[in-house]
């Protein structure tokens, strides 16, 4: 009769803390560790070293958390008292620093995120109860302009999603409200488009591009996923210079 076999007890070599209920809070850095809110602080374990660390600028809850796609630098944004503004800040990645912050919004951010490129802008998202889309500008840290994300009665705005590739476009999208947006780096204005969906009305849940910036893939509450045709540019050196007039055609495919 064979006797079984007895199992060393695992030794716990670290633990976070992590509720999920910001959405899209937790990151995965490439090689590097993870980063997450964990109150009112940002949490940044390095997965190499084993170091931890907290980081704090924020005295309400995190409500929206985003990290750069070249992993330097990371963007979070709080809720506050009513009618009061609340703080979005940049972080330095490398140094666990503070890179500079901003309180445009009022009452809570839902969405946060850091565009493409040479990441030259910060891009924000108000809640419900501020509904105002804010672009800051990152080497010169200051707000350049804001515009309200939706229009009264026709949708809410909680979504954001910055381009892959195409440092000025965005994305909005929320209860009954999909909608881009572009910036002008001439005069710091954001110009809407509208994307036509018939007869479609869905409440979104995540918005996603594809690499080639040719679909973005809006998530729904009814199971199902809508996929727009994004109408860019593929001619090398021309993307920048057509962006405006190519892009003024969205349609769900």
């Amino acid at each position: 009769m064979k006797t079984a076999r007895r199992t060393k007890e695992l030794q716990l070599l670290s633990a976070i803390g992590f509720t999920g209920k910001v959405v899209g809070g937790l990151h995965l850095q490439k090689d590097q560790g993870l980063v997450y809110p964990v109150g009112v602080g940002v949490g940044v374990w390095d997965r190499a070293g084993g170091r931890h660390a907290i980081l704090h600028a924020h005295n309400r809850p995190i409500t929206a958390l985003a990290v750069s796609r070249s992993g330097q630098l990371i963007v979070s944004a709080q809720n506050s008292d009513p009618g009061c503004l609340v703080k979005v800040v940049v972080w330095r990645y490398p140094e666990r620093q503070e890179y500079g912050s901003y309180t445009v919004h009022r009452e809570e951010v839902a969405a946060v995120g850091v565009t493409s490129g040479n990441e030259e802008y910060v891009v924000s998202l108000g809640a419900v109860q501020d509904g105002y889309l804010v672009v800051w500008h990152i080497p010169t840290r200051r707000p350049l302009c804001s515009v309200l994300a939706g229009e009264p009665g026709l949708g809410i705005a909680t979504l954001l999603c910055t381009a892959p590739i195409t440092p000025t476009l965005m994305v909005v999208g929320g209860t009954r409200m999909l909608r881009a947006w572009s910036l002008n780096p001439d005069n710091n204005r954001l110009t809407p488009t509208p994307i036509s969906l018939g007869l479609l009305e869905r409440n979104y849940t995540c918005l996603q591009m594809d690499g080639a910036e040719e679909f973005l893939y809006a998530a729904t509450t009814t199971g199902d996923v809508v996929k727009v045709r994004l109408n860019m540019s593929t001619t090398p050196g021309t993307r920048y210079s057509n962006y405006k007039s190519n892009y003024n055609s969205l349609k769900a495919i």
